[in-house]
């Protein structure tokens, strides 16, 4: 496929992202002239963050990114009956000098309009027993199902490990007397909604009851599944499949969590984890991680490795503001690259 065709198919997903996100928006809004309950119910906040990123070693680059955007939340209510929750995020990405820098972004100083979760879930029992949901959410996997690491350095593996973070899609959901459950069928593009090459996604996650998204989560255990036909950023297709579960613990200041995947892409044999020590300060303002990632892939009987190892600190001084830090760096990275040792520094404002 030439690059014309491949820059046209990608413009007529994002077209077809912004009609979805412009229903999404209106079906918030539409309660606003039913009642009270839905105002009372309405959070409006302004998430505002700039961050540095120092490559020191390996493909030496030094860069930022900004980002500013809404998040909107709100529960609809009839009588004393929950009937939906909503949740719009629009964000505006902006790049400058970014080598190592995410994959919707195509330059070193591109620029974005994205969603992130942009969700309607629909409480068909009125009990949190099961749900209906649309839009693009974040997919339920592993450790991302129940810690919150949107616009934060921390972050888990469901990217690198399923190829998709959020999806465009529809899925049902609940929360049982002890257990928690989501299983959602979505397109397999990610952040643009693809209208060309049939990409497709299931993801389904069973549990311990999770409680609300947070920067830690709970104690518990998960299990996860996922297939489909996942969307490269270059246009192109990988067949991808993982089961894996999950498990978080802590007991006072200190945590750990873990999840492990096995599966194939495209036939070849893939095996990976990542494991997390943490502890929060006695005021519980400063927050420290110790993450480790670790890639087996095997194809035609050669088995390539690579881990990395990552260390962040996090400080938030009062509800609104928060400064991050992060060290990463690949210890043995596959294919015998060359290593980078990448330190990221962020500032975020949320109110």
């Amino acid at each position: 496929m030439n690059k014309r065709a491949l820059n046209g198919r990608f413009a007529r997903g994002a077209h077809y992202q912004n009609w979805i996100i412009s229903l999404i928006t209106a079906c918030l809004w539409l309660p606003a002239a039913n009642g009270d309950d839905w105002i009372r119910n309405l959070r409006i906040t302004a998430d505002l963050s700039g961050s540095a990123k120092n490559i020191t070693k390996g493909s030496s680059n030094f860069g930022g990114v900004s980002t500013a955007g809404i998040d909107i939340h709100s529960t609809i209510t009839e009588g004393d009956r929950n009937v939906a929750t909503t949740v719009v995020q629009l964000y505006l990405v902006k790049a400058y000098s970014l080598g190592q820098r995410p994959a919707f972004l195509t330059s070193e100083n591109d620029w974005k309009l994205m969603a992130r979760v942009n969700t309607i879930n629909f409480h068909l029992t009125g009990d949190g027993r099961l749900n209906f949901l649309i839009g693009h959410p974040e997919l339920n996997y592993g450790l991302e199902s129940s810690i919150d690491t949107n616009g934060t350095l921390r972050q888990f593996t469901n990217g690198s490990n399923l190829g998709l973070k959020t999806d465009w899609g529809l899925g049902l959901n609940g929360d049982l007397t002890k257990l928690t459950y989501a299983i959602s069928v979505t397109r397999g593009s990610g952040l643009d909604y693809a209208v060309d090459g049939d990409p497709w996604a299931i993801t389904a996650r069973f549990g311990s009851r999770q409680g609300s998204q947070a920067f830690f989560g709970v104690n518990g255990i998960g299990a996860s599944a996922f297939t489909g036909k996942v969307q490269q950023p270059t246009g192109g297709f990988v067949e991808r499949t993982r089961v894996g579960i999950d498990g978080q613990w802590y007991h006072g200041w200190f945590g750990m969590m873990s999840e492990i995947s096995v599966g194939t892409d495209d036939g070849s044999d893939i095996t990976n984890g990542l494991i997390e020590l943490n502890a929060l300060s006695r005021n519980g303002s400063v927050t420290t991680y110790l993450q480790s990632r670790w890639e087996k892939k095997y194809r035609l009987s050669v088995s390539q490795e690579s881990t990395s190892l990552a260390v962040g600190l996090r400080y938030q001084p009062t509800s609104k503001w928060t400064l991050s830090a992060q060290y990463k760096r690949k210890l043995n990275p596959a294919n015998n690259q060359e290593t980078d040792g990448v330190f990221d520094l962020q500032i975020r404002r949320r109110r």
